[in-house]
Order: structure tokens, then sequence, then C-alpha cells
């Protein structure tokens, strides 16, 4: 990759002489970020309205700008405007306060609290293939983005609480939570962005979500507090017993409850999008069908997946990675620079925002070939591939802390399907994406289901 020299400005992109690039961002905010950073080398400026920003797309300057010098960037504006939701949590907050959170609550995702996914996942995907079959018995398709939303969901609620949840109760929590996260990005797309007590209709959107959030979470966190609560072996139970490893305390009353909503809304959505993509790229190829029935066939044979299953699910960790590159949930990243720096000789200054393109990054033919295909392949074993040009959750110190739970239990989800379904698509191979928060279906995906011998 050319190194232009720091005296160059770097590449601009021209705009309208008011609005700059606002109306391309709104409409594509994934597809214009990774565009414009691969046009120019994998950097470019570009303005919204009086915001100037930086498009940046390459592997190596995500790699700088979260790793190798994360000391000189911190989180954007983007992320403050979730706090109207979840509060302070871990995907909200930067500095000490984060590194003190971060420390404290790590313990509680040690293997042994993962591994509660796998009992989690197997009761939900019992009651999710009994309605299933219903609808298959019926003649109906499966609405498949709906369905991985409500399984992510009560998959969430058991592992987190050791608590079910019906499945209208479910979608219900669901579309709270994706309007919320609509009006995340609407506010943080804003010209003039209100604060938080002006009563806006985003902002009032935003305290109702928090609201369902509050009321759903709080009285469940308050039992579980009292005296004399059973104690259970879930990941609530991992963060009340959470202790700051310097000072000893535990987590404060607000700090449990903003943590959990986190968890709540970084895992629920993501995950569910991501399985949603899996499950449509899977019904669009026979081969990799075929693949993934004769390894679930092999590593399952006729009983339910058990923990250890995991290592030997390797194609169906492929579907899923693959998929991860293809539709990554968290698409775009915002950074600012807090102390004078450079990438690839052009310096960027304090203040400066950064949008980092996980979208483009991996569609970059650099280091993807044929970059639009679907090809679990790139990630079988003995593949080399560049790790950081595949970064769906992050890098660095803000890497996500719950990817283990998340690719867990996309793996077990899709083996448990493909061990019991063929799916046949019912819409053309092409689902637009949506770039809300997360990167989304634009519609939902209907898949027709034969049981497999």
């Amino acid at each position: 990759m050319t190194r232009p020299s720091a005296h160059r400005e770097m590449p601009r992109v021209p705009g309208h002489w008011l609005l700059g690039s606002a109306v391309a961002l709104q409409e594509a905010p994934h597809r214009f970020v990774a565009e414009t950073g691969e046009r120019h080398g994998g950097l470019a400026r570009f303005r919204v309205l009086h915001r100037r920003l930086i498009a940046v797309t390459h592997p190596d300057y995500l790699r700088q700008v979260l790793v190798t010098r994360h000391e000189c960037y911190e989180r954007s504006f983007h992320y403050r405007t979730s706090r109207a939701i979840v509060g302070l949590g871990l995907i909200t907050t930067d500095g000490p306060y984060w590194k003190m959170r971060r420390r404290q609550i790590q313990p509680a995702f040690r293997p042994e609290a993962i591994e509660r996914v796998l009992p989690a996942a197997v009761l939900a995907a019992g009651e999710m293939f009994a309605r299933w079959d219903a609808m298959r018995d019926g003649g109906r398709p499966i609405p498949v983005v709906s369905e991985m939303q409500t399984f992510t969901l009560t998959v969430m609620c058991r592992a987190l609480l050791s608590e079910g949840i019906e499945s209208e109760s479910a979608r219900a929590f669901g579309v709270a939570l994706r309007e919320g996260l609509y009006h995340v990005r609407k506010k943080n797309n804003s010209a003039c962005p209100m604060a938080a007590w002006i009563p806006t209709g985003t902002n009032r959107a935003l305290a109702a979500t928090r609201r369902v959030f509050d009321s759903f979470l709080g009285p469940r966190l308050e039992q579980r507090r009292t005296a004399g609560a059973a104690e259970r072996s879930d990941i609530l139970e991992n963060l009340l017993k959470a202790r700051d490893p310097e000072t000893g305390e535990g987590l404060p009353w607000q700090s449990l409850l903003d943590e959990t909503k986190t968890l709540f809304a970084a895992g629920f959505e993501t995950t569910a999008t991501a399985l949603a993509w899996a499950l449509h790229c899977v019904s669009q190829h026979p081969d990799v069908a075929e693949a993934l029935h004769a390894e679930v066939d092999t590593v399952l044979g006729g009983r339910a997946p058990v923990w250890g299953d995991l290592e030997r699910l390797v194609y169906t960790g492929q579907i899923v990675q693959e998929t991860l590159r293809l539709f990554p949930p968290v698409y775009t990243m915002g950074r600012v620079c807090t102390a004078p720096d450079e990438l690839g000789g052009y310096p960027i200054r304090p203040g400066e925002t950064l949008l980092l393109s996980v979208y483009g990054a991996h569609r970059m033919a650099e280091f993807w070939p044929d970059p639009e295909r679907f090809d679990p392949g790139r990630f079988a074993p003995g593949k080399t591939w560049v790790r950081h040009a595949f970064l769906p959750f992050a890098l660095g110190k803000h890497q996500c802390i719950g990817n283990t739970f998340a690719l867990a239990e996309a793996t077990l989800i899709l083996a448990m399907i493909g061990k019991r379904y063929r799916l046949r698509p019912t819409v053309p191979f092409h689902i637009p994406a949506k770039a809300q928060v997360t990167l989304v279906p634009a519609d939902e995906i209907p898949i027709h289901l034969e049981r497999r011998p």
C-alpha cells in the first residue's frame, strides 16, 4: 500500500455546498463510508453539514486506531447517544470509568459462565421448533428475522437471568429495543441533535425504550439482590458477585442495571441479525447446506449438542464467520482523535472524528478475493487470512466482551437447525442490507422448511 508523504492533504470528497455528503450517508451509511475510503486508498475526508469526518477502510489503519495507537483515540459521540437507553455501560463509556468496569465485569464471562449458553439455546430451540413445525404443517414459511430475534432474546433471558420469556413478550420487547436503536441512529445523524432533556419525538422515543428496559429488568435484579434469594448459576449471579480486583467493591445498583441492559442490547440484536443472514445464505447455497448437514449428522448423530461439540462443528463455525464477514452487524465504529497521530502519512488532529468501516475492511479484494461471494471455505483450517482484516467484534481493548457467547450461540443453533431441517428459499438471492444501528435485512426473510429424515 502506498504511503503518502505527510505534507500532502488527505483526499476530500466533494459534496453539496450546504449538506455535504449528508444525503448519501443517511441513505446507506455502511456503503458510503466503505466506498469513500476504498476509492481513496483507505482514507478520505468528507463533510456532513458542519461536521468534518474521516472515512477509514484499510485494515492496517483500523488496526492502528484500535490497537497499536489506541491511546490516541476514544469512542465518538455516537456511543454516548445510546446512554439514553442503557445508561453508563461498557458500550457507552470510555477512559478510566470504562477500564474500571471492564476489569470488574470480565470474570463474569469466564468459560464456565459462557457454557450457560448451551442449555439456554437447547431449551429455546425446542420452543422455536414447535412453532416452526406448526407453521410448516400449515404450509407457511418461517419469518426468519422475527424468529431469530425471539430466539436470541429467549437465550439471553435464560443465560443471563435463568428465566424464560413468552414468545409474544419477547417480540414486544424486541420491537421496543429496535425502535430505540432506530432513534439512536436518527439522533446520531441529526444536523442538530437536541439535549436528552428536550422533549423531541426522538428523545421521547428513547426514553420510552429505557422505561421498557427498566421495568423489565429492574424488578428481576432487585429480587435477585434481596437477602435469602436462591443462588443461580447464570451470568447475573456472576455480575452480582463481581468485585473490582483493586478495591474489592461490587457493582452499585445503577451500574448493575446499566450493564445488564447493555448486555441485552448488545447481545440480542447483533446475534439475531447475524443468524438471520446466515440462514438466508445457507438457503441460497445448496452446496453449503449439504456440507452443513453432513457435519451435523457426523458430529451430533441423533442427539442434542453438548459443549464439547463446538470444537468439532468446524464447518458450521465457518458459516458463522463468513456471514459475519459479509454482513457484520456492527458495520462502522466511531472514534475521536485525542492526541496528534498520523495515518498513512496523513496527520490526524485532536478533535477529528473517524468512521472505521468494518463493512469496507471485510470487502477489500486485497484481503478477500472475490469479496462479494459467500464462501465459508475462506475460514477453513489451514487457510491463511489477515486477522485484522476480520473484525466483527472490533479489535483491541474494546473487543466485544461477549464475543465467545455470541459465536457459541450462533454455531449451536445453526447446527440444531441444520440437523432438523432443510431450508428452501422463497425470496430472490439478493436481499438488500439496511443500516440501522446494526446491519439488518431490509425486509423479512421468509423460508420454507422441510423436515430431514
